[in-house]
């Protein structure tokens, strides 16, 4: 979550280290699929599952019936409904072809080890 914080600040800044997750780009090509690949590879390396002892999986959703997903990830980009809805905003998987050019809001959970959703903290990137 910190890394997400703190990449929101400046990953729209010309020069931007981290190219692959970078905003601003053409939307075809900055993609999330592309961002996560090289987070996975650099900076989220050395993630552990605290259940597994191996890198955590990002999953569309926890479930208590599959305690095979404790210690999994779930990020959910959250999207604002049209003024006058009855509920303020949706929320879907954040899938790898969605385009990060523009800024998101994204909800970060994790499973626990009943595989039941804990709500870490929601980030703008």
């Amino acid at each position: 979550m910190s890394w997400l914080s703190q990449a929101s600040a400046e990953r729209f800044s010309p020069g931007y280290a981290v190219k692959p997750c970078a905003g601003g780009g053409d939307p075809k090509t900055s993609t999330w699929g592309a961002c996560l690949a090289y987070l996975q590879a650099h900076e989220f390396k050395d993630m552990k599952n605290p259940f597994k002892g191996k890198a955590p999986e990002f999953i569309e959703q926890c479930n208590p019936a599959d305690h095979s997903l404790s210690g999994e990830i779930v990020l959910l980009k959250v999207m604002p409904t049209p003024p006058g809805s009855a509920v303020p905003t949706i929320t879907s998987k954040l899938v790898p072809e969605d385009s990060i050019d523009q800024k998101l809001s994204l909800s970060l959970g994790i499973c626990d080890k009943g595989a039941y959703l804990v709500k870490v903290a929601d980030v703008e990137f």
